[in-house]
């Protein structure tokens, strides 16, 4: 660089050409930078030769290794592109195919409602890895009595049938013989 700079000051090579180099910051910048160079000295090639102890094979290599330095630069950023690409459609299939599944799930399970057996045909994907336990593998607990001596009224589920209410008055079947809130 510092030939290139004296020969610019004898006004060998155009100084304003070299004002306009981008600098050493980035690889494209210096390939391209290197690029400008080169041209610069082919097209003076006449008048600086003798001037400067840089030879044409040297800008033969100069040229070729800023080519494949702009060249790698390149592929890198369309490999970045190409990444951030694949990962936008990753992204929107999976979203898809959540969709789709939640969508049969709900169908499985309007259909399969009373056999409750949704999650066996179609499990959930938010699972943590920990099987949910089923109804029939939870065992009741054994009710103990209340302190006081006396039993709680056995617990009617939706499939126990309550126990009719036996007064020992002479109302008809099914009608109570006092008053509905207690002795009057």
């Amino acid at each position: 660089m510092s030939d290139i700079t004296a020969l610019a000051n004898r006004r060998l090579l155009d100084g304003e050409r070299l004002k306009a180099l981008n600098g050493t910051q980035g690889y494209r910048n210096v390939g391209f930078d290197v690029l400008t160079l080169c041209a610069m000295l082919r097209e003076n090639w006449d008048s600086v030769s003798g001037r400067t102890g840089v030879q044409t094979a040297e800008i033969n290599d100069a040229e070729q290794l800023a080519d494949r330095l702009i060249s790698a630069v390149g592929r890198r950023e369309q490999g970045e592109a190409a990444v951030a690409e694949a990962t936008e459609l990753r992204q929107r299939v999976f979203t898809l195919f959540m969709r789709s599944y939640e969508e049969v799930r709900r169908a499985i399970t309007y259909l399969r409602w009373h056999d409750d057996d949704v999650d066996r045909i179609v499990p959930s994907l938010y699972t943590t890895g920990r099987s949910s336990r089923r109804k029939s593998d939870i065992e009741p607990k054994p009710e103990t009595p209340p302190a006081g001596g006396t039993s709680p009224a056995a617990p009617t589920g939706p499939g126990t049938p309550a126990r009719p209410v036996t007064t020992g008055g002479s109302a008809a079947p099914g009608m109570a013989d006092d008053e509905p809130f207690g002795p009057a």
